[in-house]
């Protein structure tokens, strides 16, 4: 028996939706009957993501696409106020966007690997949310932050990963008190990650 959500008159601001865990958000929340804002860095699969939304949404809206770049402030800057402006306001965050590099500390790339991951995975986490709280305590939003497994789980070759994801479980922590008395509620989901011997794929 599938479950019925309904997000009528909901605006979903799904980051990372142009593929993967955050496409099959951002199409459960137009299957829901939200308003949804499709995010990434390839405008044709946010293309091809916003289409179908657009197909299975009740009202058959279209979704706002959005090329973005989560390591770019301005990009992030943009992202929160073209949503705003499109759709006069904002009930629901998911924080999805990342990318999993794997890397040793010994490795000569460590430190430059680190810092890109960190911006997207981490850093514009934080940013999005630092923007979203004024337009979240005006609808009594929402905040869904996507962690793993890896938050709490030591992986060789990931450590960088696995410090973001634990970061995002503390930052999740953090905010759902910290944003309580404004009326936002603030979780986390984790994803689950395979490895394939040296290779990982995210869920």
């Amino acid at each position: 028996m599938s479950i019925k959500y309904n997000f009528e008159g909901k605006v979903a601001l799904i980051t990372g939706s142009s593929s993967g865990i955050g496409a099959a958000i951002a199409l459960l929340f137009a299957r829901s009957g939200a308003r949804v804002v499709v995010s990434g860095l390839n405008g044709d699969d946010i293309s091809r993501v916003a289409h179908e939304c657009s197909q299975v949404s009740p009202m058959a809206y279209k979704p706002l696409e959005v090329v973005t770049d989560f390591r770019i402030e301005g990009d992030i800057q943009r992202l929160v106020d073209t949503t705003v402006h499109t759709f006069g306001r904002l009930d629901i965050l998911v924080n999805n966007a990342g990318v999993c590099l794997i890397s040793k500390i010994t490795d000569p790339e460590y430190i430059e690997r680190q810092k890109a991951l960190f911006d997207v995975n981490l850093n514009s986490v934080i940013k999005l949310t630092h923007l979203s709280v004024k337009h979240l305590t005006k609808t009594n939003g929402n905040i869904i932050n996507i962690s793993s497994v890896t938050g709490i789980q030591s992986y060789t070759a990931s450590s960088v990963y696995c410090m973001v994801k634990a970061a995002i479980i503390m930052f999740t922590q953090c905010m759902a008190t910290e944003l309580a008395d404004k009326g936002i509620r603030v979780n986390c989901v984790w994803s689950v990650i395979y490895f394939n011997l040296s290779v990982i794929m995210l869920s």
